[in-house]
């Protein structure tokens, strides 16, 4: 969305908190098998390095404070998710007891460096997409012995619909991964975890060093709700709107985020004199409303809404 403000002529800061730009793409990038996502990010880096008007600064945690004194016109925040550390996700939906001493990760701790301390790490995943299975890999890559535990019958049921999910959990059993389908975490203790199975809740446990909790994510939208409990400052900071955007908003899919700010990219600056549209109610002969039809059904699949149908009174400039 930035390069497509730069390119519009628009005065843009990027403040980013960590030491490089990408954000989720970087890290998950380096997982096994996903080296290719970075082209991604290094099209758009390459994009915003030939913008004059675009700013990058690095290693630039911001608060509302910062924000404010800076008192940009408009506020785009983009803060991303973190992965819960309870248990919370599809099939728990309250967190499950955890002991102080047990050695818990989540992907967040091994994308940033952090590894198990032990061989044998018991990976519980609740997400059923790809972070589970390639985490998995990256731990038997580096001699470690994984359990892989799921309430979902299979290893990466989501991944049926990018039909992935064969190939995925055939590249685990060939890892010599040990796979514990229809089995959902109750309690985490030091030196192992107790399981229960889905159907008829027969307890079981399974000892190792160390539990890799694969759940849900929780957005970072700290920044964004002090700065909605400061509206009043707003007007004499300069700062007319501010946005909250991507996973910060809505964790999703990798792609969710790009799709969210092209939607809002679209529609930014919006202008202010409405005109009907010369074409029919169905505005299936007009550019704009085509464009802006398309963003709502977006907007509708992100947010699982019903899409309302209205008769186009599209803004146009005069």
């Amino acid at each position: 969305m930035r390069a497509r403000l730069g390119r519009r002529g628009y005065t843009v800061a990027l403040a980013e908190a960590g030491r490089e730009l990408g954000g989720r793409v970087t890290r998950e990038s380096r997982l096994p098998g996903l080296a290719a996502w970075a082209r991604v990010r290094d099209y758009r880096l390459q994009q915003l390095k030939q913008m004059p008007t675009v700013e990058s600064f690095l290693d630039s945690r911001l608060g509302a404070d910062d924000v404010l004194e800076y008192g940009f016109r408009h506020v785009v925040i983009a803060t991303g998710a973190q992965w819960r550390r309870d248990g919370t996700a599809r099939f728990h939906h309250t967190p499950i007891p955890i002991a102080d001493d047990a050695e818990l990760l989540t992907p967040d701790d091994l994308m940033a460096g952090k590894r198990p301390s032990g061989g044998h790490v018991v990976l519980y995943d609740d997400d059923h997409y790809y972070m589970g299975s390639v985490l998995a890999e990256l731990l038997v890559a580096e001699g470690r012995r994984v359990t892989f535990v799921t309430p979902s019958g299979e290893v990466a049921n989501w991944a049926r619909n990018t039909l992935e999910q064969e190939k995925i959990q055939t590249r685990l059993l060939q890892l010599g991964v040990d796979i514990r389908a229809h089995h959902a975490l109750t309690r985490v203790n030091r030196g192992g975890v107790e399981i229960a199975c889905v159907f008829t809740g027969k307890p079981s446990s399974i000892t190792g060093d160390s539990v890799l909790l694969v759940t849900a994510r929780d957005p970072r939208d700290a920044l964004y709700l002090d700065l909605q409990a400061r509206r009043s400052d707003w007007v004499a900071a300069g700062i007319t709107s501010v946005k909250l955007i991507g996973d910060a908003n809505a964790p999703g899919l990798i792609a969710a985020p790009s799709m969210r700010a092209t939607a809002m990219r679209r529609n930014w600056m919006r202008p202010t004199s409405a005109t009907p549209c010369p074409s029919s109610a169905t505005s299936r002969n007009c550019r704009l409303c085509r464009t802006w039809t398309h963003e709502g059904a977006v907007s509708a699949v992100i947010r699982r809404l019903p899409l309302r149908t209205t008769a186009c009174t599209h803004l146009r400039a005069a």
